[in-house]
């Protein structure tokens, strides 16, 4: 029996290239159900996952715009008179105000959760934080507090 090399040059030569197509052909079309169709499918699906996705982020923007005012609509509110004994309740105790030309130093005994809001309400309250430090205590955090007041004085 002769083995393939023979059989290949034994073929004419209009043979060899019709097995020589047909070969191709094959490869391709493996190619293309092994290969290319599951990654074209692949990139389709991602594609609407992309548009499904992007749909969303814009109706959350849509929604974040619904829910803040904008700058026409807030009026400024007016500044409250800063009194150190505003900041001394449940969750903030006032430890020491010491006042100098300008502003002053303010120490309070705080909860974590409260440290943010404390900055909120001192902006309410005309005064601006020069500098600030947050140290652990034995019952919770000391906040160190440089103030000044913002209109210079």
């Amino acid at each position: 029996m002769p083995n393939l090399p023979e059989r290949w040059c034994a073929l004419t030569p209009r043979w060899r290239v019709l097995c020589w197509l047909a070969s191709t052909l094959l490869l391709l079309l493996g190619w293309f159900v092994l290969v290319y169709h599951p990654a074209r499918q692949q990139l389709v699906a991602l594609e609407a996952q992309c548009s499904q996705a992007s749909a969303f982020n814009a109706a959350l923007w849509a929604a974040a715009r619904k829910a803040t005012p904008s700058a026409t609509e807030e009026a400024p509110q007016p500044a409250v008179a800063f009194t150190p004994l505003a900041f001394n309740h449940m969750e903030m105790r006032l430890v020491r105000w010491q006042p100098v030309s300008g502003g002053g130093e303010l120490i309070l005994k705080a909860a974590w959760g409260r440290i943010p809001a404390l900055f909120t309400a001192l902006a309410r309250h005309d005064v601006a934080v020069r500098q600030f430090s947050v140290e652990p205590q034995q019952s919770g955090l000391q906040v160190v507090l440089q103030l000044e007041r913002r209109d210079g004085g």
